[in-house]
Protein backbone atom coordinates (compact mmCIF):
# COMPACT_ATOMS: atom_id res chain seq x y z
CA UNK A 1 0.00 0.00 0.00
CA UNK A 2 3.00 2.22 0.41
CA UNK A 3 4.53 1.91 -2.48
CA UNK A 4 1.59 2.67 -4.33
CA UNK A 5 0.46 5.67 -2.51
CA UNK A 6 4.22 6.31 -2.93
CA UNK A 7 3.82 6.16 -6.76
CA UNK A 8 0.44 8.40 -7.37
CA UNK A 9 2.21 10.93 -4.63
CA UNK A 10 5.67 11.21 -6.52
CA UNK A 11 2.73 11.99 -9.87
CA UNK A 12 4.81 9.71 -12.38
CA UNK A 13 8.16 11.35 -11.38
CA UNK A 14 11.40 10.47 -9.95
CA UNK A 15 10.78 10.68 -6.43
CA UNK A 16 8.81 7.46 -5.43
CA UNK A 17 11.63 6.76 -2.85
CA UNK A 18 11.24 9.78 -1.27
CA UNK A 19 7.87 9.43 -0.62
CA UNK A 20 7.55 6.39 -0.06
CA UNK A 21 10.00 7.37 3.15
CA UNK A 22 7.70 10.32 3.81
CA UNK A 23 4.78 7.65 3.78
CA UNK A 24 6.35 5.14 6.22
CA UNK A 25 7.55 7.41 8.52
CA UNK A 26 4.03 9.29 8.54
CA UNK A 27 2.58 5.76 8.81
CA UNK A 28 4.88 4.61 11.73
CA UNK A 29 3.73 7.69 14.00
CA UNK A 30 0.59 9.14 12.90
CA UNK A 31 -0.64 5.77 11.28
CA UNK A 32 0.03 3.59 14.63
CA UNK A 33 -1.60 5.95 16.75
CA UNK A 34 -4.67 6.71 14.54
CA UNK A 35 -5.46 2.63 14.17
CA UNK A 36 -5.39 1.95 17.36
CA UNK A 37 -7.71 4.92 18.01
CA UNK A 38 -10.08 3.47 14.96
CA UNK A 39 -9.75 -0.22 16.75
CA UNK A 40 -10.83 1.30 20.45
CA UNK A 41 -13.50 3.02 18.63
CA UNK A 42 -14.63 -0.21 16.97
CA UNK A 43 -14.35 -2.35 20.23
CA UNK A 44 -16.78 -0.19 21.74
CA UNK A 45 -19.27 -0.45 19.44
CA UNK A 46 -19.04 -4.21 19.38
CA UNK A 47 -19.15 -4.08 22.81
CA UNK A 48 -22.51 -1.58 22.26
CA UNK A 49 -24.24 -3.65 19.79
CA UNK A 50 -22.91 -7.14 21.80
CA UNK A 51 -21.44 -8.19 18.27
CA UNK A 52 -19.87 -11.30 19.78
CA UNK A 53 -17.65 -12.64 17.07
CA UNK A 54 -15.71 -9.39 17.23
CA UNK A 55 -15.35 -8.21 20.66
CA UNK A 56 -12.53 -9.80 21.99
CA UNK A 57 -9.84 -9.70 19.59
CA UNK A 58 -8.01 -12.36 19.07
CA UNK A 59 -10.63 -15.25 20.37
CA UNK A 60 -12.32 -16.92 17.81
CA UNK A 61 -14.48 -19.32 19.75
CA UNK A 62 -14.52 -22.47 21.90
CA UNK A 63 -13.25 -24.59 19.55
CA UNK A 64 -11.68 -21.89 17.00
CA UNK A 65 -14.60 -21.02 14.78
CA UNK A 66 -13.37 -19.80 11.07
CA UNK A 67 -16.04 -17.01 10.57
CA UNK A 68 -15.24 -15.40 13.98
CA UNK A 69 -11.63 -15.22 12.74
CA UNK A 70 -12.26 -13.86 9.13
CA UNK A 71 -14.96 -11.63 10.50
CA UNK A 72 -12.03 -10.50 12.74
CA UNK A 73 -9.53 -10.11 9.79
CA UNK A 74 -12.28 -8.02 7.87
CA UNK A 75 -12.77 -5.44 10.45
CA UNK A 76 -9.03 -5.01 10.95
CA UNK A 77 -8.56 -4.52 7.24
CA UNK A 78 -11.40 -2.11 7.34
CA UNK A 79 -9.92 -0.42 9.77
CA UNK A 80 -6.07 0.18 8.17
CA UNK A 81 -7.98 1.14 4.71
CA UNK A 82 -9.68 3.61 6.46
CA UNK A 83 -6.73 4.86 8.90
CA UNK A 84 -4.52 4.52 5.40
CA UNK A 85 -6.92 6.77 3.41
CA UNK A 86 -7.23 9.37 6.48
CA UNK A 87 -3.61 9.75 6.23
CA UNK A 88 -2.71 9.63 2.44
CA UNK A 89 -5.31 13.08 2.70
CA UNK A 90 -3.06 15.48 4.21
CA UNK A 91 0.29 13.93 2.42
CA UNK A 92 -2.06 14.50 -0.93
CA UNK A 93 -2.87 18.26 0.12
CA UNK A 94 0.15 19.21 1.00
CA UNK A 95 1.97 17.04 -1.77
CA UNK A 96 4.09 20.02 -3.29
CA UNK A 97 5.51 21.12 -0.36
CA UNK A 98 6.46 17.85 1.32
CA UNK A 99 7.92 16.30 -2.06
CA UNK A 100 10.48 19.52 -1.95
CA UNK A 101 11.21 18.37 1.51
CA UNK A 102 11.66 14.53 0.58
CA UNK A 103 13.56 15.41 -2.87
CA UNK A 104 15.89 17.50 -0.79
CA UNK A 105 16.47 15.00 2.23
CA UNK A 106 17.23 12.43 -0.48
CA UNK A 107 19.32 14.64 -2.77
CA UNK A 108 23.04 13.69 -1.39
CA UNK A 109 21.93 9.78 -2.31
CA UNK A 110 19.90 10.39 -5.25
CA UNK A 111 22.28 9.54 -7.65
CA UNK A 112 22.86 6.06 -6.65
CA UNK A 113 19.74 4.08 -6.46
CA UNK A 114 21.17 1.61 -4.45
CA UNK A 115 22.14 3.62 -1.78
CA UNK A 116 18.73 5.57 -1.98
CA UNK A 117 17.15 1.77 -1.44
CA UNK A 118 19.31 0.97 1.40
CA UNK A 119 18.46 4.57 2.94
CA UNK A 120 14.75 3.82 2.71
CA UNK A 121 14.53 0.33 3.54
CA UNK A 122 16.97 -0.34 6.04
CA UNK A 123 18.07 3.07 7.60
CA UNK A 124 14.17 4.42 7.93
CA UNK A 125 12.94 1.18 9.54
CA UNK A 126 15.75 0.91 12.12
CA UNK A 127 14.44 3.73 14.23
CA UNK A 128 10.70 3.29 13.50
CA UNK A 129 11.12 -0.31 14.34
CA UNK A 130 11.30 0.55 18.22
CA UNK A 131 8.18 2.59 17.96
CA UNK A 132 5.65 0.02 15.57
CA UNK A 133 6.74 -2.47 18.19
Amino acid sequence: MNLIVAMVLANGGKAECPWYFVNFVFDTFCGIPLATFLFCIFQFAARCFAWEKVMESGYYGDPPQFRWWLKQVLAWTIIMALTKTILAIPLYIHRETISQFAVRLFSPVRQDPHTELVCNYIVSKSPTKNFSS
